[in-house]
């Protein structure tokens, strides 16, 4: 068995070797750039993307980004408390049956990575319809039932194959969770060129995790029993999901890259950009600078449910749109807006809307106090 592993990695190896460099984009590869957003993407809109988000982040910039921390912890939290229960439970079954634990191990695992495939398969609907971090509240509530389940059957209804029957739901747990993994990453690092570096980060959490799992669940079993073991684990499940629920941000869209990553960032020179990028999409499309001018750019932007108010989805179609104007005077001023920062700064209410008055308010003084709120 060990003889033909290391065969299937030298073999591996050489098939990796005959791959020409040429046909690996570093930068994208690295989230460097942006994957294209659709079949119709030009090489030049790429390449002119690439010069505006081309600046490389430092690593100790990543490793002081509150978003991705808190999703490093996340991570190490979830599979602290399941990693632990698989070999709890085959160690349990086995128990007293000596002549059927390998069995009861191949069927554990065989039950695991099927479930693991199929859920895999099926997120990739799910995934277009439902956020990310709601899926993985979802692997959070199956890793709790599942556990509770093992929990009671050894109490009430001690049953190996019913036992066994459960890592259906390590499957689908897993299946969420691993198979978002370099998705979360991918969102959180966008645009930073530091993808594998926070990728192994995330990676290196998650072996923490599994080897601090087995050592407790081995502790409190010799110390107490089974059932206390799994219950610990549950315990430090229902601590994960509320982690991940308070503390991990939904990944932002890459435009909060500018934010999250640049210590010169200043919202003051964020507004004046704004101002100015409105101006020359105002001039764009033949209107002048007045109410009905902006408001013929707020309708502009509100394409998405036209309901009257600017939702953060719209804000970023809009930034997007305005990424490829001709009328934009450098990268500097291309990469200095943050969406989060933007939407908050014009979201003066915090409802999590913008309405008309708002925007005006944000853009009054774009030349020289020419509107005024009241008339607005």
């Amino acid at each position: 068995m060990f003889y033909l592993l290391g065969a299937g990695g030298v073999t591996a190896a050489f098939f990796i070797a005959l791959i020409p460099s040429s046909a690996i984009d570093m930068d994208r590869a690295r989230q460097l750039r942006r994957e294209a957003v659709g079949e119709g993407e030009s090489d030049e809109e790429d390449e002119e993307w690439v010069e505006n988000m081309s600046e490389v982040v430092s690593y100790s910039a990543v490793l002081k980004d509150r978003k991705i921390l808190a999703f490093a912890v996340a991570t190490f939290l979830y599979h602290f408390a399941n990693a632990g229960v698989l070999p709890l439970l085959v160690q349990y079954v086995a128990t007293g049956n000596e002549r059927t634990s390998m069995v009861f191990t191949s069927a554990s695992l065989l039950t695991t990575y099927v479930f693991q495939g199929i859920t895999a398969q099926a997120l990739r609907s799910i995934i277009e319809k439902v956020a990310p971090k709601n899926l993985l509240i979802a692997a959070h509530f199956v890793l709790i039932i599942r556990c509770t389940m093992i929990i009671s059957m050894i109490q009430w209804w001690d049953n190996d194959y019913t036992l066994i029957a459960t890592q259906a739901l390590d499957g689908v747990g897993a299946g969420i969770y691993d198979t978002l993994l370099p998705l979360m990453v991918s969102l959180l690092t966008g645009g930073t060129g530091r993808f594998g570096f926070t990728y192994s980060l995330i990676l290196t959490c998650w072996r923490l995790g599994h080897g601090a799992s087995f050592l407790l669940g081995e502790a409190i079993v010799h110390a107490v029993s089974y059932q206390a073991a799994f219950l610990t684990l549950v315990g430090i499940a229902i601590f994960s999901l509320l982690w991940l629920v308070i503390l991990v941000d939904h990944p932002p869209l890459l435009a909060n890259k500018i934010q999250r990553f640049n210590p010169f960032f200043d919202e003051e020179m964020m507004k004046v950009v704004f101002r100015k990028r409105v101006l020359a999409y105002m001039r764009e499309i033949g209107g002048e600078f007045s109410i009905d001018g902006l408001n013929d750019v707020f309708l502009s932007i509100d394409e998405i449910d036209k309901n009257g108010t600017l939702e953060k989805d719209e804000m970023a179609l809009f930034l997007e749109k305005l990424s490829d104007s001709s009328n934009l005077e450098s990268a500097e001023e291309i990469d200095h807006i943050d969406l989060d920062a933007l939407f908050r700064a014009i979201d003066t209410d915090g409802n999590g809307k913008i309405e008309f008055a708002e925007f005006v308010n944000y853009l009054k003084d774009a030349e020289q106090d020419a509107l005024s709120v009241a008339s607005a």
